[in-house]
């Protein structure tokens, strides 16, 4: 029988951050990540820019598109 994982409160609380962001990536929504230092915002941006080539790579190779990512301290909003 499978071993229970069991998740802290922040792996919660950071596995539905991430829920939402693929959310709005579906959706095509503007998201921003707020959090501060050490938080994963690098990795949550890492996991969106992979999820967007993934899914609509060729696509926007084919159509000339690009995404843009600003960040700003440690604010990290993509378009």
């Amino acid at each position: 029988m499978p071993e229970a994982v069991i998740l802290n409160p922040a792996e919660v609380a950071a596995q539905k951050a991430l829920e939402q962001m693929f959310q709005c990536i579906q959706e095509r929504r503007n998201f921003r990540l707020e959090a501060g230092a050490g938080a994963g915002k690098t990795y949550s941006l890492v996991k969106a820019l992979q999820r967007i080539i993934d899914n609509d790579g060729t696509e926007l190779i084919r159509r000339h598109q690009k995404v843009a990512c600003i960040t700003v301290g440690y604010h990290v909003i993509v378009f």
